[in-house]
């Protein structure tokens, strides 16, 4: 097994980024090995035993986080955990291209306390409804003008296969109504004069959050982010982010 030291990794929990008050991550995942006996091919002809074989079955994630209060985040992020389905976006780093783990949590717990005149600690689990994606960070930061995101390549849809998609938006500013409009292409080519528009989500004009499941066919192995602003000095703190199963 690998061991990797942590420098900067990164936790949404909806529109929440709960990095800055958390001290230390914690990442288990796992698949059920279901077991069962084999018996020889009958085409053989020599004598052999039965065997066991190993296949595996369900599998779940979870994420295990250490931090201290802070009651405009993490508390809230607590609520949105415990209270819904959250979108969760874990990353192991926040370069471009990360890797990073998208799925919908269920089983969530919280807790915090400690003493009078001491930091408060806090510790959250967050475990996954469904399946855990292995995907790409695209986009990390803030946002304050029409733009095309960084191309990277991508795995082509097949029979089977979904494209997973999530878009965290932080924090908002600015007046007379700042909107981001976030859409996904693809390409074949890769300068995006074929570019196919895979999604287009739902205008952000406050902090939230959307995921978005695409099982049509897509044999194009370029993706991007792309997405139009406007408003007076706006600025969306955003993080993007893809992976195909």
């Amino acid at each position: 097994m690998a061991e990797q030291i942590a420098y900067d990794e990164f936790l949404c929990i909806d529109q929440y980024d709960i990095s800055g008050v958390s001290a230390n991550f914690g990442s288990e995942r796992t698949a059920d090995l279901k077991e069962f006996v084999c018996f020889p091919d009958p085409t053989i002809t020599s004598a052999s035993p039965p065997y066991k074989k190993r296949l595996s079955g369900p599998e779940s994630a979870k994420l295990s986080v250490a931090g201290y209060l802070d009651t405009a985040v993490n508390l809230a992020a607590a609520n949105a955990a415990l209270n819904a389905s959250p979108i969760i976006t874990y990353g192991i780093g926040r370069a471009l291209g990360s890797q990073v783990q998208l799925y919908v949590a269920k089983e969530s717990g919280f807790q915090h306390g400690g003493q009078v005149g001491e930091v408060i600690p806090i510790s959250m689990e967050i475990a996954s409804d469904g399946v855990i994606v292995a995907g790409a960070l695209f986009e990390f930061g803030a946002k304050t003008a029409t733009g095309n995101g960084t191309s990277r390549t991508v795995t082509a849809v097949t029979t089977g296969k979904s494209r997973y998609l999530h878009v965290h938006v932080i924090s908002v500013s600015g007046t007379g109504t700042p909107t981001l409009t976030v859409i996904y292409e693809t390409s074949a080519v890769g300068d995006y004069t074929d570019a196919v528009t895979r999604h287009t989500f739902t205008d952000f004009t406050a902090a939230g959050v959307q995921r978005a499941v695409k099982t049509a066919a897509v044999s194009d192995t370029n993706g991007r982010f792309r997405w139009t602003i406007s408003g007076t000095n706006p600025s969306f703190l955003v993080r993007m982010s893809e992976g195909v199963r």
